[in-house]
């Protein structure tokens, strides 16, 4: 299996690009938080970037909003350039939406912009 792309920018966003998948399953999730966890133990805003992805399964959905992924996330900015990729992450604001803020983008300024403001902000 592949592994997402993962790594913090210099503005202290961590970028995720899941654009290597057409399905996001449970592994590749887990993969992410696990380079996340060797980049930081903090809660850090994450920018994540799909271009492509077709579908995510429901277990992959759960542990993204799950307590795990809580304990790293201070924020997340979701980028969709089709149709189908806003709708899948419609879907998943509307049934698995996590506790951390989370938002959705058309543009990666915009997404940087937003995630700024959660740099070294410790969420609950």
């Amino acid at each position: 299996m592949a592994n997402p792309e993962v790594w913090l920018g210099e503005d202290g966003i961590l970028r995720i690009d899941y654009g290597a998948f057409s399905v996001i399953t449970l592994a590749v999730v887990q993969s992410a938080y696990a380079q996340q966890r060797k980049i930081s133990q903090e809660k850090l805003p994450v920018m994540i970037r799909g271009g492509g992805v077709g579908s995510v399964d429901y277990v992959a959905q759960r542990y993204a909003s799950g307590p795990e992924m809580c304990a790293v996330t201070a924020a997340r900015g979701v980028l969709v350039s089709t149709t189908l990729e806003k709708h899948l992450c419609q879907m998943f604001f509307a049934y698995h939406k996590p506790p951390y803020p989370i938002k959705m983008f058309t543009t990666e300024a915009d997404a940087i912009s937003w995630l700024k403001t959660y740099v070294g902000v410790l969420t609950t």
